[in-house]
Formats: structure tokens, C-alpha cells, sequence
């Protein structure tokens, strides 16, 4: 198995040697130096927002649908979609 650390040799070696006579104690209180340095939070993410339910959105969808860029569109993607064209015809 490659090694992939960036120490060479005896530095990675010596490097080994030094966590084997680390007590728990001194693992315990590297990990809170370290967790003290890191990105990640220790706190509970915020709960997630409420969304908008789709029935809500159904006033929103008929105002767009009165908006001709959007009329295009749709109307270019029923000509491109046959199967979309007979659910709407339905």
C-alpha cells in the first residue's frame, strides 16, 4: 500500500512514534484545538423552512401563464412533446 503522506521517510516515522506515546487525554484535547480551527459547526443545524405548497402556487401559475413568453414556451414544448399534448387535451 502507497503511503500518501506528505512527510518522507523517517519525518512520517518519527511522526507515528509521536501519536503512539500521546495519551487519551492529549487526543482528547488536540480534538478540541482542532475542532476550534474547523469549518464545521458543532451546532445543530436550524430546522428547514416551511415551503410553499404546490395549491398555493396555482394562483401564481395561472397569472404566469397570461405572460406571452411563457405561453410560448409552453406552446413549443407541447409541439415538441406529443404525450404532453394529449394529457392536456384530456
Amino acid at each position: 500500500m502507497e503511503n500518501k503522506s506528505p512527510m518522507k521517510g523517517s519525518e512520517a516515522e518519527n511522526a507515528k512514534d509521536q501519536l503512539k506515546k500521546k495519551t487519551a487525554e492529549e487526543f482528547a484535547q488536540m480534538a478540541i484545538i482542532n475542532r476550534a480551527f474547523s469549518a464545521e459547526s458543532t451546532e445543530d443545524p436550524p430546522p428547514l423552512a416551511q415551503k410553499r405548497s404546490e395549491s398555493t402556487l396555482k394562483p401564481l401559475n395561472d397569472e404566469l401563464k397570461s405572460v406571452p413568453l411563457v405561453r410560448a414556451f409552453n406552446s413549443a414544448e407541447n409541439q415538441l412533446d406529443p404525450k404532453n399534448q394529449n394529457a392536456a387535451k384530456k
